[in-house]
């Protein structure tokens, strides 16, 4: 399954990039060739991950040309090129196993069989050590999982999976061990050499052992080119020619790194001196490759397409694999736009959404507090009167837990969806899935989650507060459902379009407040300026229409009860009867039952829409 890529040649010439306020990369041009290492060096603000970013489309460059093989780097060739993040973004609640195999289910092709996957998947783990912790969930601040540089390698793993062509790694030896740093970056060395492949590495301090590993050498100072060329011994040879020395005792890395922060003007030298000595060579071909000839490369693991391969792990010497080569001249005619049809990436999309959702929406902590409120509200409005005179209170009883259960959903989704966003923005950048197919497994995987817990609530108020009877439940359980999605709605809306936390937070509480206060229960004399906003009120719609329910059957009230002595129909005839439409009507309730569900569900749906389109837009 492991493919020996064609020999070609990454090709950056005069890449710059630049923002509103800085130049962050200048006259970038370099290459790296398939079967090395090409390491990236330089101090923190040299460039290093904004030089990835803009090779793996993630940002696009101001000025000059990337090309692959003298073609165009464009969309469909980046989806043969993995991508490692510094900051390792991973779902919490998943083990590594289940991360690991959700790659392999759905960023393999579907002409490969689950057995194999699933072989591949095995062998990843072996190679890289992380077999003891591969029923752990991967965790996060609030859930203890994965130490640091056990998260490091499940991302490498997660992008091995995939058998990329070019592979960029961005600090993959942050967070590790020298001892584990010095195998990972072996293991890499050997995905370059056996199978051909391009890797691109950003590294910060290396030590002596790990910098002998690399083919190829790109110092960047302040987002210019101060060096490249082969590793090695050249790096010091050129800057000794400045006289820059380096002691025989000391780490290559270390040196280097020290001369990239000298003062501006011995930097500008080494720049201009990189431009004058034309070290940049050009690419003359397979025989005669820029810095590494041909013929340095294992020639004992080089083998054609469908033959068979002997797969270096750890703990295997015996592992099989058919290879079969991959045409990338042809790539952007002949690739599939997606390795998995539909059908597979809604499937393992709506798979992995359930167990990530599973554990934040039945969080312990969370199903005490809604148990306690429930317990309280139970007793506070126990067995509520039918009387007009309570009227109001049965009102603000079905007003709080609408608003309660608003106020969850919105602020669950506001706080989860920037998260996923991440990883998803990760995923689609690398082709792995529609947006649609995780857009509707996320819908519809967590449609069963989010029933259990408010249903639970609103059946033990409904009974204890006496709302109604069974018929009147199992009319107004659907409505107040219908409130909890179109909350949660609102809240991956918000959390869609404000990537900033802090101003999410603030929009869904002036969104919530403003409905709270245009809903018809905390003020019914609104300036009749005004009284349009009532109509944006998303609570106003759920609250009246449980409240219209609810009232049904109520036996019309004399006039001679001062209970109701006020209301309009009485003060013209003091022998006539106020019906449930009168106390609806004297609370601002005048439009028919079906207006407000109606309404209800065109804001449910005008939202999950708006979800989508915010995805598709801000991507």
């Amino acid at each position: 399954m492991n493919t020996l890529s064609k020999d070609a040649i990454l090709a950056l010439s005069s890449v710059c990039f630049s923002t509103k306020t800085n130049t962050i990369l200048d006259d970038v041009t370099c290459t790296a060739r398939s079967g090395a290492i090409l390491a990236i060096m330089g101090p923190s603000g040299a460039g290093k991950t904004t030089l990835l970013n803009v090779i793996s489309g993630r940002q696009k460059l101001t000025s000059g040309e990337i090309t692959l093989s003298g073609v165009q780097f464009g969309k469909q060739l980046r989806r043969r090129l993995g991508f490692v993040l510094q900051s390792d973004v991973l779902f919490s609640n998943l083990t590594l196993w289940e991360t690991l195999y959700f790659t392999a289910m759905i960023r393999l092709p579907e002409s490969v069989s689950k057995e194999d996957k699933l072989q591949r998947l095995e062998e990843i783990i072996d190679a890289l050590d992380i077999q003891k912790c591969r029923n752990t969930v991967i965790g996060d601040n609030f859930v203890r999982g994965l130490s640091g540089g056990e998260k490091k390698r499940a991302s490498i793993a997660s992008e091995l999976l995939t058998d990329p062509d070019i592979l960029l790694l961005d600090e993959p030896t942050s967070g590790l061990d020298s001892t584990i740093a010095l195998s990972l970056i072996n293991q890499l060395k050997g995905v370059a050499s056996c199978y051909n492949k391009t890797v691109i590495v950003t590294i910060h301090q290396p030590s002596s052992q790990i910098y002998h590993l690399f083919d190829a050498l790109l110092l960047l100072s302040h987002g210019q080119v101060a060096y490249f060329g082969e590793a090695h011994e050249k790096p010091l040879e050129f800057m000794e020619k400045l006289g820059n020395l380096c002691n025989p005792l000391y780490n290559p890395a270390d040196f280097l790194l020290a001369v990239l922060k000298l003062e501006k003007t011995k930097l500008d030298e080494l720049v201009q001196m990189n431009k004058t000595e034309q070290l940049i060579q050009p690419c003359k071909g397979k025989d005669n490759a820029a810095f590494i000839d041909e013929n340095e490369r294992n020639a004992d693991v080089k083998v054609k397409a469908g033959d068979l391969y002997v797969l270096p792990t750890k703990q295997s010497t015996n592992t099989t694999i058919t290879l079969d080569a991959v045409d990338l001249d042809n790539a952007q005619n002949t690739q599939a736009k997606w390795p998995t049809n539909v059908w597979t990436q809604f499937r393992m999309l709506s798979w992995r959404n359930y167990k990530q959702s599973k554990s934040r929406i039945f969080e312990y902590h969370d199903l005490i507090y809604f148990a306690v409120t429930a317990a309280v509200c139970g007793v506070l409005f126990f067995q509520i009167p039918k009387d007009a005179d309570v009227f109001r209170d049965r009102m603000g009883f079905i007003f709080f837990f609408i608003t309660f259960w608003t106020y969850q959903p919105v602020f669950q989704a506001i706080l989860t969806f920037p998260t996923e966003r991440c990883i998803i923005l990760k995923e689609r950048a690398g082709g792995a899935y529609r947006l649609s197919a995780y857009y509707f497994a996320k819908t519809v995987s967590e449609l069963p989650l989010t029933l259990v817990v408010p249903s639970l609530f609103y059946t033990f108020v409904f009974w204890m507060s006496g709302l109604g009877n069974v018929r009147q439940f199992f009319m107004t359980w659907p409505i107040f459902m219908l409130s909890v999605f179109r909350a949660q709605g609102l809240g991956m809306l918000i959390g869609a379009f404000f990537t900033n936390m802090s101003v999410a937070m603030l929009v869904g509480n002036i969104v919530i407040i403003i409905s709270m206060l245009f809903s018809g229960f905390i003020t019914q004399k609104i300036p009749w300026w005004m009284d349009w906003a009532r109509y944006i009120s998303q609570i106003q719609y759920p609250l009246s229409a449980i409240t219209i329910i609810t009232l049904q059957g109520l036996e019309p009230i004399s006039c001679q009860y001062p209970s109701v002595s006020l209301y309009p129909t009485c003060l013209y005839d003091i022998n006539a009867t106020v019906t449930s439409s009168d106390i609806l009507k004297e609370a601002g309730i005048v439009l028919p039952l079906h207006c407000y569900i109606s309404m209800l569900a065109c804001l449910l749906v005008i939202l999950r829409v708006l979800v989508y389109i915010v995805l598709r837009v801000r991507r």
